[in-house]
């Protein structure tokens, strides 16, 4: 990535999506390895850099991308608003690129979103977030689709914080048999959510359904 970076700053200095994107991608090395301070200053280089270009689709699109990973530091680091505000930026913008919400960009900000509600204990927000993420991806993608296991296993872990087990469990197996069809028993996404079915079961006090 340094060096893709000081090839595009050579060819085409600062202001241009290229160099941004190789700002942002040293970001989320940052991000994914633990190291958020180091990783929104990548992050920060790469807004400034672009928030004043002309928002056509190319960069429009990045600085969506680039919005979102901002507010996911600032979920990880406690500030809240500025998770929210950035989120909100980011659909905004895909809306205005794409001439309406419906759209696979603004429905990840809306799942980023949901997390982000239900990291803060925001059970409703969380939960309509997800069904607006939901809502735009069912224009895009059948019901067996992993999107749908996504949306399944967080409104499980929205109804699972609510102690309301038996909507949890219903979505959970809902996720479980989507992940399992479509990646197998040893992807990480069907682990993830046989684990959560297990939690809930421990909630439920059937030690023996946990342990299997």
């Amino acid at each position: 990535i340094d060096k893709a970076l000081s090839w595009s700053k050579l060819h085409y200095g600062d202001n241009n999506t290229k160099t941004v994107s190789c700002y942002t991608c040293l970001g989320e090395i940052h991000h994914n390895t633990g190291y958020l301070q180091e990783a929104l200053d990548y992050y920060t280089k790469a807004y400034d850099m672009i928030k004043d270009l002309k928002v056509e689709k190319e960069a429009g699109v990045e600085l969506v991308h680039l919005l979102r990973c901002m507010a996911g530091i600032f979920t990880e680091t406690d500030r809240f608003d500025e998770a929210f505000e950035y989120y909100t930026k980011a659909s905004d913008i895909s809306e205005s690129i794409y001439g309406s919400e419906v759209n696979p960009e603004s429905a990840e900000c809306y799942l980023k979103m949901g997390k982000m509600f239900l990291w803060v204990g925001k059970t409703d927000e969380a939960l309509d977030s997800f069904n607006k993420y939901i809502e735009i991806m069912k224009q895009f993608c059948e019901p067996d689709h992993p999107n749908y296991g996504i949306y399944h296993e967080e409104v499980g872990h929205v109804y699972s914080a609510l102690g309301d087990y038996v909507a949890a469990l219903d979505n959970y197996s809902k996720a479980f048999k989507i992940f399992k069809n479509n990646y197998g028993l040893d992807h990480l996404f069907t682990a993830g959510v046989i684990h959560a079915i297990g939690v809930l079961y421990i909630h439920l006090d059937d030690i023996v359904e946990a342990l299997n």
